[in-house]
Order: C-alpha cells, then sequence, then structure tokens
C-alpha cells in the first residue's frame, strides 16, 4: 500500500513528508495508520475537498471582515455618545459655577456705607482709672 509519512521521524524506511510503499497487513503499520502518522494516498483530500476548504476559508473570512466593520461602527457610534455625554457633563460644570459666583455674589455682606455728611463719629467711651 502506498502511503505519506506524517511522523516527525524516518517510518519504514519513509523519510517525513515522503511517499512509500508498506505492508498493510503488518500491526506496527496498522498503529502507525490509527495514530495517523501514515496517511494512504487513497485518502488524500481530493480536489474537491480542498475546494470545499477554500470554500469555507472564504466564507469564514467574508464574515471576519463584516464582523470587524460591525464592530468599528458599534465603536464609533459609543465614542459618539460618551463625547455628547462628556460635552454635557462639560456644561453642567460650568452652569454650576455660575450658579456659585451668583450665589456668593447675592450672600456677600454689605460693606459699610460711609457717615452721611455733618455725622460724626461718637468718640470711644474710655474706662476711668482710679
Amino acid at each position: 500500500m502506498r502511503v505519506t509519512n506524517r511522523h516527525t521521524a524516518v517510518v519504514c524506511g519513509i523519510a517525513p513528508g515522503d511517499e512509500g510503499d508498506v505492508d498493510a497487513n503488518n500491526r506496527g503499520v496498522r498503529g502507525l495508520f490509527a495514530a495517523g502518522f501514515l496517511v494512504p494516498l487513497e485518502a488524500a483530500p481530493a480536489p474537491a475537498a480542498r475546494d470545499d476548504a477554500a470554500a469555507l476559508q472564504a466564507r469564514f473570512d467574508a464574515a471576519w471582515t463584516e464582523r470587524e466593520a460591525a464592530f468599528a461602527a458599534e465603536l464609533a457610534e459609543v465614542r459618539m455618545v460618551r463625547d455628547e455625554a462628556e460635552a454635557r457633563a462639560q456644561a453642567r460644570d460650568a452652569e454650576i459655577a455660575q450658579l456659585r459666583a451668583e450665589l456668593d455674589e447675592a450672600t456677600r455682606p454689605a460693606a459699610p456705607s460711609p457717615p452721611a455728611p455733618g455725622d460724626t463719629p461718637k468718640p470711644a467711651r474710655t474706662r476711668k482709672e482710679g
């Protein structure tokens, strides 16, 4: 039986990756078949199977590209919402600062008014010593 050696070592005189003939009735060869180290050439993938694999890879690539585009669009939307929220927060902070300034102005104690003309301040009382 003609096989391909998939093992990393020489098997039945066949170098790794090469093709050769083996006795399919040999118990050791059957064990190597079961382990996948020797692959019968008849079992090698047919061109149709390779075409199916290529079609599957193409479908996967298309789905991956579509998902990346959808993710990019979703990320852009999230960033836009974040930017709008930050702008609203900044506007709110500015409004709070303005209201705080107005409140400080309204609650500031009034400065004493200057004396009217002709009013003289009374002298302070002093203590008599004695």
